[in-house]
């Protein structure tokens, strides 16, 4: 398993939000993008969150 450390990056969210909303993003590593088979025409993924462990997990899943 190979980890990196990243900072979350904030935005304004826009569209239907409330004024206050924001929207949180992270980049992920190019290789593990491309490892995971995700591509600008099938990009499809899973993403969760346990609350008790506090861990995101993404997953890639098939176009449907």
């Amino acid at each position: 398993m190979e980890k990196k450390y990243k900072k979350v990056s904030s935005n304004k969210a826009g569209g239907t939000a409330s004024a206050n909303a924001l929207a949180w993003k992270v980049g992920i590593p190019n290789r593990w993008i491309t490892d995971m088979e995700i591509t600008k025409d099938d990009r499809d993924i899973e993403i969760s969150y346990d609350e008790n462990k506090k861990i995101i997990t993404i997953k890639k899943v098939k176009s449907s």
